[in-house]
């Protein structure tokens, strides 16, 4: 008759044989992951190699765990939690890649490019502006120029197929961005001259200031 101590030393084994089968299996799965994401496309080395650190922590982990030779139910939970985390990073940039690869749709484009040449308007506009009110000096304006060309090279470039997908939209937007700001940061950031701002409005007549004592 098998002793009961033996029985429960069975068991443990089982439990722990189990318990890292599954973790190693899933790290495996990881590893593949990694790899595909990363031949694909859709993982960055940067963003691959910041996945690639935590698969390493998960590695380390599994081996901590099985140093005395068993992983118990405790171990097993953190480590199953860690890879869940992983997982769902892995998921969320592979999807996040996929969906800046989708192309628009012709209507969407179509609107996509108008309102890129509304910015372009909308900068050149501030811009004379800014010349002409003496905000702007030449320099600052060369400045805006080189910037707003550069976002119609990053146009030309992204339209070169005649596509354009949700990511390229989002670099000409991020393009522009940077020569909005530069005029912005023109007009206001010159000594003397300060961002316009809310005048305080005079208080009613009948305004009592309330007095608080502690």
């Amino acid at each position: 008759m098998i002793g009961l101590s033996t029985a429960i030393s069975a068991g443990t084994s089982l439990a722990s044989s189990v318990f890292s089968g599954i973790t190693k299996h899933r790290q495996q799965n990881q590893d593949e992951r990694l790899a595909q994401g990363t031949q694909s496309g859709q993982l960055s080395p940067a963003e691959q190699a910041r996945l690639a650190r935590a698969d390493s922590r998960n590695d380390a982990r599994i081996n901590q765990a099985m140093a005395d030779g068993t992983m118990d139910a405790g171990e097993f939970a953190r480590i199953m939690q860690a890879q869940n985390v992983e997982s769902a990073r892995i998921a969320k940039l592979k999807s996040d890649a996929d969906n800046a690869a989708k192309p628009l749709d012709a209507q969407a484009q179509t609107v996509a490019l108008e309102a890129f040449q509304k910015r372009q308007e909308s900068i050149d506009a501030r811009l004379q502006k800014g010349v002409e009110s003496g905000k702007i000096t030449s320099d600052e304006k060369s400045a805006v120029e080189k910037a707003q060309a550069e976002a119609q090279s990053l146009i030309d470039k992204v339209m070169a197929d005649n596509v354009l997908t949700r990511g390229e939209f989002g670099q000409v937007m991020g393009s522009l961005d940077v020569a909005s700001r530069q005029v912005a940061s023109s007009r206001y950031g010159q000594a003397g001259v300060s961002a316009p701002t809310v005048a305080a409005s005079a208080p009613p007549a009948n305004y009592k200031p309330l007095s608080v004592t502690v």
